[in-house]
């Protein structure tokens, strides 16, 4: 049976620790239907040859959990295991980064680094994680409780 699943973590609690992979073809190359797990990881993988994708051959899927995908921009899973950037070209360099929480939530979404520019993803709502702001460009209404923090 050809199948394995290669799983890449990090657990340092501050999330510092990073992981870098370059190869000339692929940094990191499934064969058959394998699965990538990446789970809270900062990681840079690079192909540098020609024709190289640097996340090649996990059929069985690529799963981020608490880390999201910074480099290509727009860049998304094809069934044969590659990661591609917006305009479909394979990703030479693939960057993903670690999740961070900051116990803030609007409208039931939890602010994070992944999506503090624009939290609710209407323009409305962004945070300044280093001077814990909020900022509100104008208004907005919900049922119930719009902002909560736990801190």
């Amino acid at each position: 049976m050809n199948y394995c699943r290669l799983s890449v973590r990090s657990d340092t609690e501050d999330g510092t620790a990073g992981i870098r992979a370059t190869g000339k073809t692929n940094a990191f190359s499934g064969y058959s239907y394998p699965e990538l797990y990446l789970d809270r990881v900062t990681l840079t993988a690079e192909a540098t040859g020609a024709y190289a994708a640097a996340i090649d051959g996990f059929a069985g899927g690529v799963v981020l959990t608490e880390c999201f995908f910074t480099e290509p921009e727009g860049a998304s899973f094809l069934s044969n295991g590659e990661i591609t950037d917006a305009q479909g070209n394979y990703a030479s360099v693939v960057k993903t980064q670690r999740t961070e929480h900051y116990s803030l939530w609007v409208d039931g979404t939890e602010a994070t680094n992944e999506n503090k520019d624009d939290i609710l993803g209407n323009g409305l709502f962004s945070f300044d994680p280093d001077y814990r702001n909020l900022y509100v460009k104008g208004s907005y209404t919900a049922d119930g409780d719009v902002i909560r923090s736990d801190k």
